[in-house]
């Protein structure tokens, strides 16, 4: 009881207790030693949106490398879900409505009509990491710089039932990530990317 109070104190004082809708899940069971998840979690310094990181974390393949954005735009209209499959560790973002995050809570994932942006981290060997060259060439895409010089490349995406989702995606420490929001503006989402690639990882 003493070593959870003392972890409690920790999260508290770190600011990683917040979005309510995550409190529930963040009792899930965790075999890693929560010291881990600590020291990286003061480190990191991710929106409110994603805290606590627990969910993230627990979800996070052995071997990868997370990275979350300190900034992202309109923050408080979103509820966070989170998934894994087939190489790739997904955040969905969904409308903060009280049906979006019951679908969530009820593990139901987000519905389309709630969908409002993903953030993800795939292995560079994955399908969708392979894909990506195909789904969208070169001609489609532009080149943007991000934290320390990595290069990525910015497309407005394709139409879907749910708006467009213009998106930023580049190669960092071995592994592919992918920030995209609906209707996000070109500046608001590579600012988010920026964010995203200077922020210390979560590890397993």
């Amino acid at each position: 009881m003493k070593s959870t109070a003392i972890i409690v104190s920790a999260l508290v004082i770190s600011g990683l207790l917040g979005v309510s809708t995550w409190l529930d899940s963040a009792n899930a069971v965790e075999t890693t030693p929560d010291s881990v998840l600590v020291s990286q979690a003061r480190r990191a310094v991710p929106a409110p949106l994603f805290r606590p990181v627990q969910q993230i974390w627990n979800e996070l393949p052995s071997g990868y490398v997370m990275r979350l954005p300190s900034v992202v735009p309109d923050a408080s209209e979103y509820a966070p879900d989170v998934w894994s499959s087939e190489g790739t560790l997904t955040v969905s973002l969904a409308a903060n409505t009280s049906g979006c995050i019951q679908s969530i809570r009820n593990g139901e994932g987000v519905p389309g009509f709630c969908l409002a942006g993903n953030i993800r981290v795939s292995a560079l060997n994955s399908r969708r990491a392979q894909q990506f060259t195909e789904w969208y060439p070169p001609n489609t895409r532009q080149t943007v710089i991000l934290a320390n010089g990595i290069e990525g490349f910015y497309s407005q995406g394709a139409q879907s039932a749910s708006g467009y989702f213009p998106f930023v995606a580049w190669q960092q420490e071995g592994m592919f990530y992918e920030v995209m929001l609906r209707g996000g503006s070109r500046q608001d989402i590579i600012d988010t990317a920026v964010s995203m690639s200077s922020e210390p990882p979560l590890t397993r």
